[in-house]
C-alpha cells in the first residue's frame, strides 16, 4: 500500500504540477507538508540525502522515502523517522537528483512530493579489465604449496589476484587483496599446478599461463612414458629363438635303434610286420617340443598398455575471452530480487552457469538453491553480503570462472 500511495503521489506531481504547488504553498489538514530543504551530496560511491522535516498539520509523521529521478519504480530509501538517508550501488557518471515522501498515520497518509535537490554525479574513471598475471610458480612444503606470480604486464589498475588449481573451478582456491603470494594449506596428495586472474571494478582478467607441475604427498607415476617404443620391439624378437629349440628333439629319434634285434625269431614271414613301430616314435616325439616354445613371448606383450598416461589433448583447448563481465543488478534488500547478468563471452555458444554466495563471518558459502540467475533475498540473509560466481564452459575451450564484488550489507524492506 505503501508503495502504491507513493506512485498516485508522483503521478500527482508529474500530471498537475500546478495543483501541486498550490497544495504545497498552503496547508492540508488531511496532509502534512512536504519536506524542505532536500540536500544531496556524494561520499565516495555513495549518495548522502538530508532534508527538513515537515509541517505535520495535525497528522502524525511515521517516516520518510527519498526517490531518485529515476521514477518511483526506481531507488529507493525509507527511514522510520530520521532526516537522513544514504543510497549506494546508484549508476556512476549519471546526474542524480532526489525528492522526498512524508509518510503520516492518518488522513491521506502521505505528503506531496517536495521539491527536487541539487544535482549530483559519482564520478569515476572507465577501467578496463586487466592483463592477465605473468611468471607464475609454485614450491612445495610438505602438504602445503606456495604460489607466486609478477603483475600483469598492461597498465590497467588491480585489486586483487585469484588462484585457482587443476582440480577445476570448484576446487581449492585463494583470494588475495593486490598481494603476489599465496600458500594453500592441507592439499591432498597428488600433482597439482595452478593459474592466477587479476582482478579490478571492470572485472577478471584472462587466466595465466600455468605454473610448473608439483607433487604433495609423494611422487606419482607421471614419467612412465619412456617405455613406450619397447613394446614395438619385443613381440618380434620373441618369435625368433623358437627355431631353435626344434633343432635338440631331432636326436630323440636314436631309441628307434632298439626295435631292430626285435626280428630275431626264426620265422622269417612274422618279423616283417615288426617293421611298423619303427614309424611311430619318429612322428610323435617332434611335435611334443613345439608347445614348450610358445609360453616363451607371453611374459613379452604386458609391458604395452602402461604407456597410456599422455592425456595430450588438452593443451588444444582455446580460452574463452570475457567480453563484458557479469554484473548484479538490483537491490539488496528483504523481499527484494537481485538479478545476475549473463555478461558476453566468446564464443557466443558458451555455456554460463550461476551459483551465488552469501558472507558467514570470514567466508563466503554457497547459498541454497541459488543455482540460478535471480535470487530472492529472504529474511534470513539480512545484514550479509552477496556475490555470484559465473562459470563459463565451451566445447574445446578451458573453463572461465568470474566472481563479482560483494554487494553493500542486505537491509530490511
Amino acid at each position: 500500500m505503501k508503495r502504491i500511495a507513493l506512485v498516485v503521489a508522483v503521478v500527482l506531481a508529474l500530471v498537475a504540477p500546478t495543483t501541486v504547488a498550490v497544495a504545497q504553498s498552503q496547508s492540508d489538514p488531511e496532509r502534512p507538508n512536504p519536506p524542505a530543504n532536500v540536500q544531496a551530496r556524494v561520499d565516495g560511491l555513495s549518495v548522502i540525502v538530508t532534508w527538513d522535516a515537515p509541517v505535520p498539520n495535525g497528522v502524525e509523521i511515521t517516516g520518510y522515502t527519498v526517490i531518485t529521478n529515476s521514477g518511483p519504480l526506481g531507488p529507493r530509501c525509507d527511514t522510520d523517522g530520521a532526516l537522513t538517508c544514504t543510497f549506494e550501488g546508484l549508476p556512476v557518471n549519471t546526474q542524480l537528483r532526489f525528492s522526498v515522501v512524508a509518510n503520516g498515520g492518518g488522513g491521506l497518509g502521505f505528503s506531496y512530493l517536495s521539491a527536487e535537490s541539487n544535482p549530483v554525479v559519482i564520478t569515476i574513471d572507465p577501467v578496463s579489465i586487466p592483463g592477465a598475471p605473468v611468471d607464475v610458480r609454485a614450491s612445495v612444503q610438505g602438504s602445503a604449496v606456495t604460489v607466486t606470480w609478477a603483475p600483469p604486464t598492461t597498465s590497467e589498475p588491480v585489486t586483487g589476484y585469484t588462484v585457482i588449481t587443476n582440480s577445476g573451478p570448484l576446487g581449492p582456491r585463494c583470494d588475495t587483496a593486490g598481494a603476489l603470494t599465496c600458500t594453500f594449506e592441507d592439499l591432498a596428495p597428488g600433482e597439482y599446478w595452478f593459474q592466477v586472474v587479476a582482478v579490478n571494478d571492470a572485472g577478471m582478467s584472462l587466466l595465466s599461463e600455468r605454473s610448473e607441475t608439483v607433487v604433495v604427498g609423494g611422487v606419482t607415476p607421471s614419467p612412465t612414458p619412456e617405455p613406450s617404443p619397447e613394446p614395438t620391439a619385443s613381440p618380434t624378437a620373441g618369435p625368433t629363438p623358437v627355431p631353435t629349440p626344434t633343432a635338440e628333439p631331432t636326436p630323440t629319434p636314436t631309441p628307434t635303434v632298439e626295435p631292430t634285434p626285435v626280428p630275431t625269431p626264426t620265422p622269417t614271414v612274422e618279423p616283417t610286420p615288426t617293421t611298423a613301430p619303427t614309424p611311430t616314435p619318429t612322428v610323435e616325439p617332434t611335435p611334443s617340443p613345439t608347445p614348450t616354445v610358445e609360453p616363451t613371448p607371453s611374459p613379452t606383450p604386458s609391458p604395452s598398455p602402461s604407456p597410456t598416461t599422455s592425456p595430450s589433448p588438452e593443451p588444444d583447448a582455446k580460452p574463452i575471452t570475457m567480453v563484458r563481465a557479469p554484473r548484479i543488478k538490483g537491490q539488496a534488500r528483504v523481499g527484494r530480487v537481485l538479478k545476475a547478468t549473463r555478461g558476453v563471452w566468446r564464443p557466443g555458444r558458451a555455456k554460463v552457469r550461476y551459483q551465488w554466495f552469501v558472507k558467514r563471518g570470514k567466508r563466503f558459502a554457497a547459498v541454497k538453491h541459488g543455482d540460478r540467475a535471480r535470487l530472492k533475498v529472504t529474511r534470513a540473509l539480512k545484514g550479509k553480503r552477496l556475490r555470484v560466481r559465473v562459470t563459463v564452459r565451451a566445447a574445446g575451450h578451458e573453463t572461465y570462472v568470474f566472481t563479482s564484488r560483494p554487494t553493500v550489507r542486505v537491509r530490511r524492506r
